[in-house]
């Protein structure tokens, strides 16, 4: 008994020595992470204002999608009011840079303008979504495939956009158009990559 207690006693040391050893670790990797953010934060705020007039801003054409279908449906109001309200707005997608990253590449002085251009590209991408998906459900896969089509060329992370349009091919008869899909996503510097991927290969694995 006596020597089981004493095990016992040196386990319990020991998984305490450890704990506290991973915890100190733990801190020291916050405090190094947190100190080079605020090194990189401070040097950026620092960068000059550069020109940022030859980004690759998108050039929003609406003649190539069916509008006319998509204001057929009274509930697409407001998404046909904010997708026309892009049209003489400037629109970038910056989704893959922090507010760091923006003023180290552009200075500081250009965040607040880089900011509202990609705002209008989340924007943009939510509104197609959203019409695609009105469209679909409305009975009209035809005109929702060109709106989600669009939507993936512009480089739209969105999963339902990936999915919703995998249906639509799987629904078509054209099962074998997930993979071009499936490309895309892979070519995504998103968080939602990996999802994405997985839930268009459940589809095509569910295929029949």
């Amino acid at each position: 008994m006596y020597y089981i207690n004493m095990f016992l006693i040196l386990f319990i040391i020991w998984a305490a020595i450890f704990i506290a050893r991973g915890s100190y670790r733990s801190n020291q990797a916050r405090a190094k992470a947190t100190k080079n953010f605020w090194e990189r934060e401070s040097q950026a705020n620092l960068v000059r204002k550069a020109d940022i007039s030859g980004l690759d801003y998108l050039s929003l054409d609406l003649s190539v999608l069916p509008m006319s279908d998509a204001a057929q449906l009274p509930n697409l109001e407001y998404a046909l009011r904010d997708l026309n309200s892009l049209t003489d707005c400037k629109i970038i997608n910056l989704s893959m840079y922090s507010n760091t990253d923006l003023k180290s590449m552009y200075g500081p002085a250009n965040l607040q303008e880089l900011t509202e251009y990609d705002y209008n590209y989340t924007k943009l991408i939510r509104s197609l979504n959203t019409i695609g998906k009105e469209l679909y459900n409305s009975g009209n896969p035809s005109a929702a495939k060109e709106f989600l089509s669009y939507a993936l060329s512009i480089g739209s992370d969105i999963s339902e956009t990936f999915t919703l349009l995998a249906t639509i091919y799987v629904e078509a008869g054209h099962p074998q158009d997930i993979n071009l899909l499936l490309k895309l996503a892979d070519g995504l510097q998103t968080i939602n990559k990996v999802s994405i991927i997985n839930k268009l290969n459940n589809i095509k694995s569910n295929v029949k």
